[in-house]
């Protein structure tokens, strides 16, 4: 099996900059999940929309017998995660911005990686 991580990342960044520019806020990645092929490369894993257009990009495959995913989750959701609302918050914790409409957009899911790490490590030690 080859390594196709980089690949997918390419075809998803290309799609959003030519179809929905506008429409996705972000593309997050993650080293953590990945298939061992794939060595120390980042894979795909989720987008933030800003319109109901541009929830055309999410997609299920197989390549391969490996299945990938490229979801949807939305500002509120993301932001949920902060509180623990969901047990994915690696979703945010270790995300990696792969494409972002905005400094505005990219700053506002770092604020919200510091804000999730800070609220989590004070609630654990206190």
């Amino acid at each position: 099996m080859k390594y196709i991580s980089k690949a997918l990342i390419d075809w998803a960044v290309n799609k959003i900059e030519t179809e929905y520019k506008d429409d996705v806020s972000l593309l997050i990645g993650h080293k953590h999940w990945k298939i061992e092929p794939d060595g120390e490369e980042i894979a795909f894993n989720f987008f933030i929309p800003e319109t109901e257009h541009c929830y055309r990009v999410a997609k299920t495959f197989i390549i391969e017998d490996i299945g990938y995913d490229l979801f949807p989750m939305s500002w509120e959701r993301v932001e949920g995660l902060t509180n623990l609302n969901e047990s994915i918050i690696t979703c945010l914790a270790d995300g990696i911005i792969l494409y972002a409409r905005s400094e505005k957009d990219r700053q506002r899911f770092i604020e919200l990686q510091e804000k999730g790490y800070l609220y989590n490590y004070s609630s654990s030690y206190s």
